[in-house]
């Protein structure tokens, strides 16, 4: 779904500028269906939503454990996908007060990591099909997918159950279930309806020059195997 984002660059400007469903960006477009059918597990992702979804969003601000963010490239860079077409991922920050599990890691309070899925035909996902933990923020401490934007949104600690229990059960990646289907459906499972993705034609959203930091090492799987790619 195409549509127009309204990006807050500062207090001072607002700009507009094209941006595509973060479930459609990765799609291959000139791959056909038979093609998609053959290289599908044909198996959505298992997605379980948190039984209190809809608290608003002060109550979730005033009783947040963490913070989620959702990226989207809005330019190019590389992506998870055999075709450039834009990259998702997601961004937990542990705001607990102490040391957090957060995708069955040790994440140190005020601490972030970055969770999506990639293809092994790329590159920097080639030791594994499937979820990667800091890939994103390594790439991006490294000049990679820097023009993108995020919205983001507090967590309470039935919603990071919620998060990390989906994050473990959708350890895979396919040109039907891609990188943007995975952070939008993890986003949706604990959003309000005013505030999924993929349901509506516009967002407003935070323009950002880079995503978190490079915290930590880099992990593929689920539970998590530190990867080779940490030089």
């Amino acid at each position: 779904m195409a549509g127009t984002v309204t990006v807050n660059a500062s207090a001072a400007e607002s700009i507009e500028t094209p941006y595509r469903s973060p479930t459609l960006s990765s799609f291959p477009s000139n791959a056909s269906l038979e093609d998609l059918e053959k290289a599908s597990d044909n198996e959505d992702l298992r997605i379980i939503s948190s039984p209190s979804r809809g608290a608003n969003y002060k109550t979730c601000a005033a009783e947040a454990v963490a913070l989620l963010r959702i990226y989207s490239t809005t330019g190019s860079g590389s992506s998870s996908s055999f075709t450039n077409l834009g990259h998702s991922w997601l961004m937990i920050t542990n705001l607990s007060g102490s040391t957090a599990d957060i995708a069955g890691i040790n994440v140190a309070d005020g601490k972030s990591i970055t969770a999506s899925t990639w293809d092994e035909s790329v590159d920097v996902s080639r030791e594994y099909k499937g979820l990667w933990l800091n890939l994103d923020s390594k790439l991006n401490s490294n000049g990679i997918n820097l023009q993108n934007v995020s919205i983001q949104l507090p967590l309470r600690q039935i919603d990071l159950d919620t998060v990390n229990s989906n994050i473990k059960n959708n350890d895979k990646w396919g040109y039907l279930n891609n990188c943007s289907t995975f952070a939008s459906k993890i986003w949706n499972s604990i959003a309000s309806g005013s505030s999924k993705v993929g349901e509506a034609e516009s967002y407003t959203l935070l323009k950002y020059n880079t995503s978190s930091p490079h915290y930590g090492s880099v992990y593929y799987g689920y539970p998590p195997i530190k990867s080779n790619n940490n030089n």
